[in-house]
């Protein structure tokens, strides 16, 4: 008989008329070349040779796997030689796993993972999961989790799958990874108001980046909007910060607590009377900052002196201007989604007398919302107005999208 190594051996002996069967694991022995070896059994009443070949190539399995992929086209067979060095690593701890996750190689991810594997980190507890993420591949992340791979293992920053996910997608976002990585059992909300190592979550760090999609991801899944970060500042303070009105509009409407203390006593209204600017102090007002609030340090927005800041108190804001190149940016994204359903935008073009546009918007929209083209090629019109959007989108009885445009904030 030959055997292959680590095999399991059976053999049924007969022995004065009865039969033994004896089960045993073939052990590696140091062997470079194919030798013909003695099996034997040693017992009181029983000694028994028995010659076998230990191969220790496995020239023969390689071709019969060759032989399967012929036959079948499967191609997880021509794997099967190469299993047992799966598990190995490289100088760093890496296995091929790693090294294929880190290399963007979903294809041969896929291939190695149809054979049985290790759960294993690298030599700083890096899975290959982390590093598919790192890698930003939506297909080896989720071939990777199909197969199992655990999502709460935790790096050498003892950040899980989840966390670092969420924290690298705020500096790199990728909607694909972000989804499959939260629908999958045992993700946790808790994971998404944990803080880096620089004190901000995943929801402060999508709105210092400025990354409104990815800010009403995170609330869907369950980010706290009131989240403080290690100066105690609500993502509302960033968004504030960063001077960007359709945001802070965002967050206040999503029920963002405009009223809200940092540790050192600061206040989103009294954040605005720095960076001067009125039409964010105007829409804070409007959500319920109190002007005559004293922080911990004795001051309000209404000491102010500013002549344009106590006119934004006493409830002046800027004209509505009816030119479509003022309707704001998340308005317009608000829209693209309602319109770009079932190609509705066809229709809002051809009443917007745009009909001409819709060949060449389809063609250009592989990639991009067809309603923002839209919108951009028609602010090129004459008398393009906001209010000739309102009223196709009334004739198309788009009463949701009529009121996305009558609740937006103008400034």
């Amino acid at each position: 008989m030959s055997t292959k190594r680590s095999s399991i051996l059976s053999i049924i002996i007969y022995f004065h008329e009865w039969f033994q069967l004896f089960t045993f694991t073939v052990p590696t022995l140091p062997f470079t070349q194919d030798r013909s070896v003695q099996l034997t059994l040693r017992s009181q009443a029983l000694h028994i040779s028995i010659p076998f070949t230990y191969r220790t190539s496995s020239s023969t399995s390689r071709f019969e796997c060759l032989a399967e992929f012929a036959a079948t086209g499967e191609i997880s067979s021509l794997i099967v030689p190469f299993a047992g060095h799966i598990g190995e690593r490289d100088g760093e701890g890496n296995t091929v796993l790693h090294i294929s996750a880190k290399n963007s190689q979903s294809f041969a991810l896929k291939l190695l993972l149809s054979a049985p594997l290790p759960r294993v980190t690298n030599g700083v507890l890096i899975t290959a999961l982390h590093c598919a993420v790192r890698a930003g591949d939506p297909d080896s992340v989720h071939y990777l989790l199909s197969h199992g791979s655990g999502t709460r293992v935790l790096d050498n920053h003892k950040n899980s799958v989840t966390n670092l996910v969420i924290h690298y997608l705020a500096d790199a976002y990728n909607e694909a990874i972000f989804k499959e990585i939260l629908e999958t059992p045992g993700s946790s909300e808790n994971e998404l108001d944990a803080l880096n190592e620089e004190g901000f979550s995943a929801l402060h760090l999508a709105v210092r980046r400025l990354k409104l999609s990815l800010i009403e991801l995170l609330l869907e899944a369950g980010a706290s909007i009131n989240a403080k970060d290690s100066a105690g500042r609500s993502p509302l303070f960033h968004a504030v910060n960063m001077n960007d009105v359709e945001i802070v509009q965002f967050l206040l409407g999503k029920g963002a607590d405009p009223n809200v203390e940092d540790d050192s006593g600061e206040t989103p209204l009294l954040l605005c009377m720095k960076t001067a600017n009125y039409a964010i102090m105007g829409l804070l007002i409007d959500a319920g900052a109190d002007p005559n609030r004293k922080n911990r340090n004795g001051n309000s927005l209404s000491d102010s002196d500013d002549a344009t800041v106590q006119r934004i108190i006493a409830g002046e804001r800027r004209s509505i201007t009816d030119d479509i190149s003022c309707l704001d940016y998340l308005t317009r994204l608000r829209l693209s989604k309602l319109m770009d359903e079932n190609s509705k935008w066809q229709q809002l073009a051809a009443e917007l007398g745009c009909s001409h546009m819709i060949e060449l918007i389809s063609i250009c929209s592989d990639d991009s919302s067809p309603t923002m083209i839209l919108l951009d090629q028609f602010e090129q019109m004459p008398e393009a107005k906001i209010s000739r959007v309102r009223s196709a989108l009334h004739t198309l009885r788009e009463e949701e999208s009529v009121k996305l445009i009558d609740d937006r904030f103008i400034y």
